[in-house]
Parts: structure tokens; C-alpha cells; sequence
């Protein structure tokens, strides 16, 4: 739990866009990983990303119903470049989850495309394949070539 707590936070805060829920998501995934563990079932990293994830998107999706704000609207931006962090933070929030997820992974957490496929449960030529388009999708959100 150490180990995982604060990536799956920061993991989780990507999706949800709110530090109550992600906290929510990321101790159930922590019971979940428990009750697995409790069954003799095998727990690593890859399926406690899959496990949250899955809940961050379920809850998104579930808050969006209720004309939630966008995910990054609250993270504060900091430093000279504050209205670069605006725009970046405003085109991020323009990808789906899923866009989100996979820039998350690959930039931020540097993993490979094996790694994050078997976090998402699909192929690495398709992990792939979706960063490009997610990465494409946020120079045009952003207003360029970023």
C-alpha cells in the first residue's frame, strides 16, 4: 500500500478531477486489493491501476450525469508560466478519460506500452496507436503545435 498509495492518488486525480472522490477510489481499490489477497487471488501493479481506473471512470462518468465540472479545473496552477498552465490544464480536461489515462501513464509515469496494456487489458500496438491520437488530440485542444 506504500508503495502504490500516492501514484494511484495522482493516477486517480487525472480522471476524477476531485481529491474526495480519488481518495474514495483509491481506498476501495485498496479494500478490493485486500478482499483479492484475503482469496488467495494475486494482486500486482497492473490490476491495481485496472481496479482504479475502472472505479475513477465509473464515477466520472456517474458525475457527469450531474453536469460535473471538468477533471482538471481545480488543480491550481503555479510558477511564471500561469496562463500556459491554464491552457494546458483546459485542453487536457477536453480528452476523454481514457485520453487521459493514457498520457498520464506514458508521460507522466513513463510506462511502456506493454505495461500500460496490460493495466487498460488491451494490446501494446493499440496502447500505442491511442497515445498518438490522445497526444494529437491535445495539440489541437491546446491550439497548436505543442
Amino acid at each position: 500500500m506504500d508503495r502504490y498509495e500516492r501514484p494511484l492518488f495522482k493516477f486517480v486525480y487525472l480522471i476524477a478531477g476531485d481529491a474526495d472522490v480519488t481518495s474514495d477510489c483509491v481506498q476501495e481499490t485498496f479494500v478490493r486489493a485486500y478482499d483479492h489477497l484475503t482469496r488467495s487471488k494475486p494482486v500486482n501493479a497492473s490490476w491495481l491501476y485496472k481496479v482504479a481506473r475502472n472505479l475513477a471512470i465509473d464515477e466520472h462518468r456517474r458525475r457527469r450525469r450531474y453536469a460535473a465540472e471538468g477533471a482538471l479545473e481545480q488543480i491550481p496552477a503555479a510558477g511564471a508560466g500561469l496562463e500556459l498552465g491554464v491552457a494546458m490544464r483546459q485542453a487536457f480536461a477536453r480528452l476523454t478519460p481514457d485520453e487521459r489515462t493514457l498520457l498520464y501513464l506514458a508521460a507522466v509515469e513513463g510506462r511502456s506500452a506493454a505495461e500500460i496494456a496490460a493495466i487498460l487489458g488491451i494490446k501494446p500496438t493499440a496502447v500505442r496507436m491511442r497515445i498518438s491520437r490522445a497526444r494529437e488530440r491535445f495539440r489541437l485542444a491546446y491550439g497548436g503545435t505543442t
